[in-house]
């Protein structure tokens, strides 16, 4: 059978809230936070002994400076967060070195992005009523500290809709030496109680004109009742895949 190296560690890891990137490991506060708790370090322990296990020098913090209140979509606004949503993979897509600036590109889910490409098409869809009003603000402050930080930043919608998440950061990238391809979740349906599907399908258009634009091939995973079923459970294609394997 085939040889697997465990390295022992006593961090609590979750791999929707640790995401390699080029140059660093990108990780979700909340899961630098959980580990202060568990351990009784200081973040900068845990930072060292993320370091060591993961054996990389840079990582990249993805969280507020304070704690605030979670939002809606994720069980009712109780408790605190450090970060937009409770797993980085929900808002946030490592999409490699731009070959023009030498940066390196981050997708991030974008509520305003959302609401102006539903309202350009006549979609009356109410997204305030769904999430925080500081939602959108939240997501904006993150992208701000990527850009500080060097990352060449890319909005991308994110849907919110009766406390579910839909969004189009849940993905898979593959980028190598022949291109980059991207492959992503379809939630149009051909059983649609909700109507969503025209709303969907703007946002969908929108999410592969993104991509493309940044030189990605799209390839569309269209189940979309399970991947309706998968968000309203608090994930989607990253959550069910999170890594390709290939011969040679």
């Amino acid at each position: 059978g085939p040889n697997f190296l465990v390295k022992p560690t006593c961090l609590y890891l979750e791999g929707g809230n640790v995401l390699r990137g080029d140059r660093c490991v990108f990780i979700g506060k909340d899961l630098v936070q959980e580990n202060c708790g568990r351990l009784s370090h200081q973040e900068s322990q845990v930072l060292q002994a993320f370091r060591e296990v993961l054996g990389v020098d840079a990582i990249v913090q993805v969280g507020f400076e304070k704690a605030v209140g979670r939002l809606k979509v994720e069980g009712g606004g109780e408790g605190k967060t450090w970060q937009p949503l409770f797993h980085i993979d929900l808002f946030l897509t490592p999409g490699g070195i731009d070959p023009v600036s030498g940066q390196e590109v981050v997708f991030l889910a974008s509520p305003g992005l959302c609401e102006a490409t539903l309202q350009a098409a006549g979609d009356s869809k109410a997204l305030a009523s769904e999430a925080e009003a500081h939602a959108d603000g939240l997501f904006r402050s993150i992208g701000m500290q990527l850009e500080e930080a060097g990352f060449a930043v890319v909005a991308l919608p994110i849907f919110f809709y009766d406390r579910a998440t839909f969004c189009w950061n849940n993905c898979l990238v593959e980028i190598h030496s022949k291109g980059r391809r991207v492959y992503l979740p379809s939630y149009q349906c051909t059983h649609d109680p909700e109507k969503l599907n025209p709303s969907f399908r703007h946002l969908e258009e929108k999410v592969a004109q993104v991509y493309a634009g940044h030189g990605f091939e799209v390839v569309w995973f269209r189940n979309g009742r399970l991947f309706r079923t998968l968000a309203r459970h608090g994930g989607s294609l990253h959550c069910a895949v999170k890594v390709m394997a290939r011969e040679g």
